[in-house]
């Protein structure tokens, strides 16, 4: 169960999802991967009620950019409950994880009600959906890792 004012974090990567200078955040930090398991297309997230410490936030997101091909983690993407739930086409499912190099207690899944929105590559299909995508990603505040505002407080959201 998920409160409405619950703030919801995103891993944020750069380049690939910020440009650097400019202080935004990319379109594409609303990519969703099609999952086997579930079937359908999901974007991962984590629940800052359940993560308390802004070093294993931190950790996390160093220990994905390792695994990702010349990223470095830049920050986070800060969105709540109530303007992810808003939308019909989304739907929210907590999934920790746990692993033996990484646990991710507090991860947490957006996924895509509609299948017929998006291609086998997560790509938007139709114009409605991209619209959609572009309201959407409109909704997430970019919190830079360097920033003042990157401490547990500084990263709760306000509705």
């Amino acid at each position: 169960m998920f409160a409405e004012d619950e703030t919801i974090l995103r891993f944020i990567y750069s380049p690939y999802n910020y440009k650097p200078g400019a202080n935004r955040l990319k379109p594409n930090f609303l990519k969703f991967d099609f999952n086997e398991h579930t079937s359908r297309f999901e974007m991962s997230c984590n629940r800052l009620i359940i993560e308390k410490n802004i070093e294993h936030l931190t950790s996390l997101g160093n220990f994905n950019a390792t695994r990702m091909n010349k990223v470095i983690f830049a920050g986070l993407a800060k969105n709540n409950v109530k303007n992810i739930t808003a939308a019909e086409s989304l739907g929210l499912q907590f999934t920790p994880d746990h692993n033996h190099e990484m646990d991710n207690y507090s991860h947490c899944d957006i996924f895509i009600r509609n299948p017929n929105f998006t291609t086998a590559d997560g790509r938007a299909t139709n114009s409605e959906f991209l619209l959609f995508k572009d309201e959407f990603s409109n909704s997430w505040d970019f919190v830079p890792i360097d920033s003042h505002a990157f401490n547990l407080s500084g990263l709760k959201y306000s509705l």
